[in-house]
C-alpha cells in the first residue's frame, strides 16, 4: 500500500510481545516516574527492539523504530502526578482532570505516532458518584481498550 510511509510503522508479533512485557514496566513507571528498577527494565527490553532492528536489516535511519521513548512517557508521567494526587483527592476536580485528559491527548499521539499500544495512557478517575473508578487505560497488565 503506498500510504503506508506515511503511517505509523506497525509492530509485528515480536514487538508487541515487548510491549506486552514493558506495559507493566510503564505502569510502575507512571507510578513512580523516577523508578529505576522499571527503567532498567524498559532498557533492557528496548535493547531487544534494537536488536531486532538490526536482525531484520532495517534502514539507518529506521533502527530507532519501536523503541520505547522512555524519557517522553517519563516525563509525562512526572507532569502528571500532581492532578493525579489531586483527582485522588477530589475526584470531582475538573482542572486536574483537563490536565490529565491534555497530558494523555500528547501519549495518545506518541502511542499512534509509533505504533505503540492504545493502552500506554494514564488512568483518569471518573468522578462516578457510585465510586466506580475508571481504569482508562493507564500502561496497566489489566487495561483493556474500552475506556
Amino acid at each position: 500500500m503506498d500510504m503506508e510511509q506515511s503511517e505509523a510503522p506497525k509492530p509485528d508479533d515480536f514487538r508487541k510481545k515487548i510491549y506486552e512485557e514493558a506495559t507493566t514496566h510503564l505502569g510502575k513507571l507512571m507510578e513512580n516516574p523516577k523508578d529505576a528498577e522499571a527503567n532498567l527494565e524498559l532498557e533492557k527490553l528496548n535493547k531487544q527492539i534494537k536488536e531486532q532492528n538490526l536482525k531484520d536489516r532495517l534502514p539507518q535511519k529506521d533502527l530507532q523504530n519501536f523503541v520505547i521513548q522512555i524519557p517522553t512517557f517519563a516525563a509525562n508521567f512526572e507532569m502528571a502526578q500532581p492532578y493525579v494526587k489531586a483527582l485522588d483527592k477530589n475526584p470531582a476536580d475538573s482542572i486536574a482532570r483537563k490536565k490529565l485528559t491534555n497530558i494523555n491527548d500528547v501519549l495518545r499521539q506518541l502511542n499512534e505516532r509509533h505504533g505503540y499500544p492504545e493502552t500506554w495512557l494514564i488512568a483518569i478517575r471518573d468522578p462516578d458518584p457510585n465510586g466506580a473508578e475508571s481504569s482508562g487505560a493507564a500502561a496497566s497488565p489489566n487495561a483493556d481498550k474500552a475506556g
